[in-house]
């Protein structure tokens, strides 16, 4: 069958973009979706069009442009294919948050209008009760909280009124949208998030060999420095944490969202943090960090912590983590979605205690070892593939 997808794309000689993570994820999806299908993928049309295999790239809209609806629109039209699988990102099609997500509400009814099966994939879902004063400063966003939620119950509740299907990455975001945003528990799927293969060739990073030389224990943190992923509780606690004198570093390798290049007070924020890691072996990569280097963080480093106070989507290092068979210690919002064993708790204290356990107690590092492999058998790519191809079948 022909499956339309729409989302943001990487172009042919690249395997990233710096403005989406979602350009690589759906990259990287086409990969491991059954290959009897041909897919149409309409992306931004700053890239080329391209093929390969079983996927053809067709530029089509133009972001940060509210007219992207009728670009789309009028390619979509063309294609002969019921099926549509639409990426949903707040930022997908351009950096208005207050435009552009209520604008894809649009797209998606003239889609199922015009006779299309719409399947969207939310990446993230905010429930309710994390919409408070505490939660918006830390996502820096400055509005009246009662707005905010009438504006989140909005979005999500008519995008997923208008698709057909809807897909997320864990039970929580469902229990979410079931709860918050009354949609219907039969509409949606959870199918996880696909576990990263890394592209070849890999080398490996000079920057990452540089910052972490001398050291036997390497706690990564991955991913965008976003104010609401709780770089307190990672800071302090690694602070915190007694380590008996064994050479053991924290590597921050987190890039700034490219919308926030330019914020003042986001980039007080990173500074105040940095400035306060002066004297500890505490380091900072901040620069976009390209795939082909991927490999050297995700199998050189000891154990990746996630310290996020919110789980607003499905975390792309974890993924990376689980498949490189990387140990993992993740707050208490990763509960019910990752083995036990790899939650350290909600505190920068608990966090520090885990730290201290993981690098003096051997029989912990091998427990929390073997439950990252255990994740992995959970995830297969396999069973992946085959939720996808029930789910395209079931338009």
């Amino acid at each position: 069958m022909n499956v339309i997808v729409i989302s943001p794309f990487c172009p042919k000689d690249r395997k990233s973009v710096e403005f989406s993570a979602l350009a690589t994820y759906t990259k990287k999806l086409l990969q491991l979706l059954p290959s009897e299908n041909i897919y149409k993928v309409l992306s931004q049309n700053s890239i080329n069009s391209y093929s390969y295999k079983n996927v053809e790239v067709l530029p089509t809209w133009s972001r940060n442009n509210v007219f992207f609806v009728f670009q789309i629109i009028k390619q979509a039209f063309s294609v002969k294919s019921k099926a549509v699988f639409l990426e949903h990102e707040v930022y997908a099609f351009g950096k208005n948050q207050y435009v552009f997500p209520y604008l894809t509400i649009l797209l998606i009814l003239l889609l199922k209008i015009i006779g299309k099966k719409v399947v969207v994939s939310v990446h993230g879902v905010v429930p309710l009760k994390m919409l408070n004063s505490n939660f918006i400063k830390d996502s820096g966003v400055v509005n009246l909280s009662f707005l905010i939620k009438l504006g989140m119950f909005v979005m999500y509740y008519f995008t997923c009124l208008f698709a057909s299907q809807v897909l997320v990455h864990n039970k929580k975001l469902k229990e979410y949208l079931v709860k918050d945003y009354m949609v219907s528990s039969k509409k949606i799927h959870v199918i996880p998030h696909p576990l990263y293969n890394f592209s070849k060739p890999q080398k490996i990073s000079k920057q990452f060999k540089k910052l972490t030389k001398g050291y036997k224990y390497i706690f990564l943190y991955f991913g965008f420095l976003s104010m609401y992923k709780s770089l307190n509780i990672l800071i302090d606690g690694f602070k915190l944490a007694k380590l008996n004198k064994k050479p053991t570093c924290l590597l921050i390798a987190g890039g700034v969202p490219k919308r926030l290049r330019n914020e003042g007070k986001y980039l007080k924020y990173i500074k105040k943090y940095k400035d306060s890691t002066k004297n500890f072996d505490i380091f900072w990569d901040t620069r976009f960090i390209k795939d082909s280097e991927l490999k050297t963080y995700f199998t050189k480093s000891s154990c990746l912590i996630i310290p996020y106070k919110y789980l607003v989507s499905a975390s792309g290092p974890l993924t990376l983590a689980v498949n490189s068979a990387l140990p993992v210690l993740a707050s208490s919002a990763f509960k019910g979605i990752i083995a036990k064993d790899l939650i350290f708790g909600k505190t920068s204290t608990e966090l520090a205690r885990a730290v201290e356990k993981y690098v003096n107690d051997r029989a912990f590092r091998d427990k929390v070892t073997k439950s990252v492999i255990y994740q992995k058998q959970l995830w297969s790519d396999e069973h992946i593939k085959l939720s996808y191809q029930k789910l395209f079948d079931s338009l």
